[in-house]
């Protein structure tokens, strides 16, 4: 019978924090070959990452069990921490206790570390000792800063995870000097990880994305809501093939609703509803683009968001979104008053590209398949139902209902 320990907010340290009792009920539930790690329903306040590990499931029992973190604190370094040290030098080591997370900043690297802070070990005569050899070079002089910015939960070099029935809510007071250099990690980030699963989450208020991952092998996410993050809502990427995600609830995300970023493959998107997401940055619904092949979008309800539906990126033939399928979606009502798109990208790129649309089609990209979708202009704003660009190949388009746009269906003329 496989272990399992339950956490109650009881659980906390003299701090009233949670984080390590939590992160050692994970640790000796993967020493024992496997288990659960139970959330009872209430606040649990972060200092670092939780680090979840193979053969582990994290669960709580449901949108009362709230994952939430201290303040950000931060203190400019004192003496640069190089590369192959473990020891970090800040003016102040006061806020940075023992499990907190940790990144480091300086104006060469900006926010490298994001996605994969560090934790500390311990802390003495005010030197941070970390969990890891530093890789990167961050010097005093380039107004180094050591920060307390961290995934809520961190999934690495795992496999066999399971995350479920909780909500993770990123907002934190002192956030000025996190948006002011506008950092981008995420609410939940796997990386390098295989056969993950996150079930019911609710990530909200994320300083980046809400869901994330990377060089990973079957990730599914599945009827999680994911909202007012201040970039991307779910990003899968660097090249981690056969994602689901699945029943979604996905908006007021700063940036697209969902980005599949670089080499995503035989993956498959579907029922989800991505709406109001982009108004941050004048982005899209879902964006697919570099390398993103033999996926299928179905099912999916798209709507309200800030530029396109549906944008495919420009990319050469070699780097293009091909053989992708999008069939019985409905996607309606995006772009946003002319009025409200920024002036610098407007002063950028062409007015049709930043005008709403269904579907707008770029790049040098092949063997697309549009079958069975709905796509209606209600509201005024979706100007184009489809675009095609000049430099797409051999579009398949069967049975779609297209209404209401200016335009429903434009074809680019390649010599224009």
């Amino acid at each position: 019978m496989s272990l399992t320990i339950t956490i109650t907010p009881d659980h906390c340290d003299s701090h009233g924090h949670h984080g390590q009792a939590i992160q050692h009920a994970i640790d000796t539930v993967s020493q024992q070959r496997g288990g659960t790690v139970h959330l009872s329903s209430g606040k649990y306040v972060l200092r670092g990452p939780l680090r979840v590990k193979s053969h582990v499931r994290l669960e709580g029992e449901g949108s009362g069990t709230v994952l939430t973190a201290v303040p950000f604190f931060a203190s400019p370094l004192n003496e640069s921490a190089d590369t192959g040290q473990k020891e970090v030098h800040p003016q102040s080591v006061d806020e940075f206790l023992p499990g907190s997370g940790l990144i480091l900043l300086d104006k060469r690297n900006g926010s490298a570390m994001a996605k994969l802070p560090f934790t500390i070990q311990h802390v003495q005569n005010d030197t941070i000792y970390l969990n890891e050899f530093l890789t990167n070079d961050w010097g005093a002089e380039q107004d180094g800063l050591a920060l307390n910015y961290f995934p809520f939960i961190l999934i690495l070099d795992a496999h066999d995870v399971e995350i479920a029935d909780l909500c993770i809510d990123q907002k934190r007071a002192n956030d000025a000097v996190v948006l002011e250099r506008n950092l981008w990690g995420a609410g939940l980030y796997s990386r390098s990880s295989e056969n993950i699963s996150v079930e019911r989450v609710v990530v909200e208020n994320a300083y980046g994305d809400g869901l994330r991952c990377g060089s990973c092998l079957g990730v599914r996410w599945i009827s999680c809501i994911v909202r007012n993050n201040t970039h991307y809502g779910v990003h899968p990427g660097s090249h981690t093939k056969r994602v689901l995600l699945e029943d979604c609830n996905i908006h007021g995300n700063g940036s697209d609703g969902v980005y599949v970023c670089w080499g995503v493959q035989h993956s498959i998107f579907r029922r989800n509803h991505i709406h109001g997401n982009g108004f941050r940055i004048h982005r899209t619904g879902f964006c697919i683009g570099h390398k993103d092949t033999d996926n299928l979008v179905e099912g999916n309800h798209i709507h309200g968001n800030a530029k396109h539906g549906i944008h495919i990126r420009i990319k050469p033939v070699a780097n293009g979104a091909h053989r992708n399928v999008f069939r019985n979606n409905l996607i309606e009502d995006n772009g946003r008053p002319w009025s409200d798109v920024p002036q610098c990208l407007k002063d950028l790129v062409p007015h049709h590209t930043l005008e709403g649309a269904g579907v707008f089609i770029n790049g040098v990209t092949r063997d697309l398949i549009f079958e069975h979708n709905t796509l209606r202009n209600l509201n005024g704003l979706q100007k184009r139902g489809i675009h095609v660009g000049p430099e797409v190949l051999n579009p398949v388009f069967t049975g779609n209902d297209i209404s209401g746009h200016e335009i429903d269906f434009e074809l680019t003329d390649p010599a224009s």
